[in-house]
């Protein structure tokens, strides 16, 4: 497949513009978990050590391990992204099936048993996106409540709960 015109020009001007979405700055060693953005992902970084988001965030759990309250929000963060993306992209996929499906068959769109698909799939949708929505408040949660665990002024080695470098005690 050979891409030409606007298609080539919005291809190029896509990828022009995520080389600009990166930081270059990289927190102080404190001990103290902070959000980076290297090659336009986001991450957390620890003590000048970088655990990638990924998706789902998993790489925040791996940068607050040894506080036991703040790794429990880091979980309920992934998890609510999870349950997010898969009951959203879910839905999605069952209002544009059915409405796909109902067009195919012209004249005979909606039966009853096509509005029910439309439906669960609306509320599929209505139902990921509250769990998206609730979701951030657990990673801030998680980043606040470890950095608020960490004793060692900003500049100092590190000397909260990760004394060791990373490991639990």
């Amino acid at each position: 497949m050979r891409i030409d015109g606007p298609l080539r020009l919005c291809a190029i001007a896509a990828v022009a513009a995520t080389a600009g979405c990166s930081t270059t700055y990289s927190p102080q060693r404190s001990g103290r978990v902070a959000m980076i953005m290297p090659d336009g992902s986001p991450a957390f970084v620890r003590d000048g050590r970088t655990y990638p988001a990924g998706v789902l965030g998993g790489g925040l759990a791996d940068a607050v391990a040894c506080d036991p309250e703040a790794v429990e929000h880091a979980h309920a963060y992934t998890r609510d992204m999870a349950i997010g993306l898969i009951s959203t992209i879910a839905g999605t996929a069952a209002v544009g099936g059915d409405a796909a499906y109902g067009t195919a068959r012209a004249g005979a769109w909606p039966q009853p048993v096509d509005l029910g698909i439309l439906g669960a799939g609306v509320v599929a949708i209505i139902i990921g996106d509250i769990f998206l929505a609730n979701a951030p408040p657990n990673l801030y949660d998680a980043i606040n409540i470890y950095n608020d665990h960490v004793s060692a002024p900003a500049g100092a080695p590190a000397a909260g709960p990760c004394r060791d470098g990373g490991h639990a005690e």
